[in-house]
C-alpha cells in the first residue's frame, strides 16, 4: 500500500445527519477523514459547531486531516464583486482556523469561476489579493492551502498558471491539489500530474469518461490508473491522498475505502 495516508471524503450534500454518517464511517474501520464547510447540521465556519464536531470526532476515534474549502461564486478567490470580497475572505479565514483546530493539515480551494465580464489579469489579481491574506493566515494556523486544478472552462484550468502563482509566492503554506478527474478532462492525466508534482501537497482521486466531471470510483472511467498511481507513489511532495468518488450506490464505506487501498498498493 502507498506510504501516503488515504483520507476519506463524503460528499457534503449526501450528509443528512452528521452522527449517522461519521459513526458509520468509524464502524467501517475508517479513521482519517476530510472535512467540508457543511456537514449535515453543522457549519465549519461556526466556532460553536466546530467544538461540537471536535468532541464527536474524538468520541468516534476519527481524525480530521484534510478540508475541502468553501465552494460557490461567493467564495471564489477571484471574486470580482467588491461587496462580497471581504465577506469571502472572512469566511475562508474562519474555515482555516476551525479546520486547523480539528487537525486538518491541508485546505483545498478553487481559484474561482471564469467570469466573461473580467479579464484574466484582473481575476488573477483578485486571487493574489485573496492569497495575500489567506496564506499568512494558513501559516499562522499550521495548515497548507492547496490550489486545485479546475475543470476545463473554469478559472484555474491552466495548470501552468497555477504553478506560476505558487512559485511566485514561494511559501511553504501555499501548494497545489491535483484533481484526477479534472486533469483527465482537460489533457493527459500523467502530463498534468508531472507539471504539478513539484508543488503538490494533496490530491483528489476519482474517475470519468471525459464527457463530464462524473466523480466515478477509480476504474469505472477511462483514466490509466497504473500510470497515475506510479506517479503518485513516487511524488515526494504529497502529504496525503483524498478519495473523491461520488457514485456510491452499493458501495458501503468499507468497500470503497478498501478499493482505494488496493488501487494504491
Amino acid at each position: 500500500m502507498s506510504t501516503k495516508p488515504i483520507i476519506y471524503f463524503v460528499r457534503p450534500k449526501n450528509i443528512i445527519s452528521f452522527d449517522d454518517t461519521y459513526w458509520s464511517m468509524a464502524s467501517d474501520g475508517i479513521s482519517l477523514i476530510v472535512m467540508a464547510g457543511r456537514m449535515g447540521e453543522f457549519n465549519l465556519q461556526c466556532r460553536r459547531d466546530t467544538k461540537i464536531i471536535k468532541s464527536k470526532l474524538k468520541e468516534y476515534n476519527l481524525c480530521a486531516r484534510a478540508c475541502h474549502g468553501l465552494l460557490g461564486e461567493r467564495f471564489d478567490l477571484n471574486c470580482p464583486e467588491k461587496d462580497f470580497f471581504d465577506e469571502m475572505l472572512e469566511s475562508h479565514q474562519k474555515m482555516l482556523v476551525n479546520a486547523a483546530d480539528l487537525g486538518c493539515r491541508t485546505y483545498t480551494v478553487h481559484s474561482g469561476a471564469r467570469n466573461a465580464k473580467y479579464g484574466n489579469d484582473f481575476l488573477w489579481g483578485q486571487v493574489r489579493k485573496s492569497l495575500d491574506v489567506l496564506v499568512p493566515a494558513a501559516g499562522k494556523n499550521g495548515i497548507v492551502i492547496g490550489l486545485e486544478n479546475a475543470n476545463p472552462g473554469h478559472f484555474g484550468d491552466n495548470v501552468a498558471e497555477l504553478v506560476g502563482i505558487v512559485e511566485e509566492y514561494s511559501h511553504s503554506h501555499l501548494k497545489l491539489c491535483f484533481d484526477s478527474g479534472h486533469a483527465h478532462r482537460s489533457a493527459t492525466v500523467g502530463e498534468v500530474f508531472d507539471i504539478m508534482a513539484p508543488h503538490l501537497v494533496t490530491c483528489h482521486l476519482h474517475d470519468n469518461d471525459k464527457s463530464e466531471d462524473q466523480h466515478r470510483i477509480p476504474g469505472f472511467g477511462t483514466i490509466d490508473w497504473l500510470e497515475l498511481v506510479a506517479k503518485i507513489k513516487s511524488c515526494q511532495s504529497l502529504l496525503h491522498i483524498e478519495t473523491e468518488a461520488f457514485n456510491l450506490e452499493g458501495w458501503p464505506h468499507r468497500k470503497l475505502f478498501e478499493h482505494y487501498q488496493q488501487l494504491l498498493k
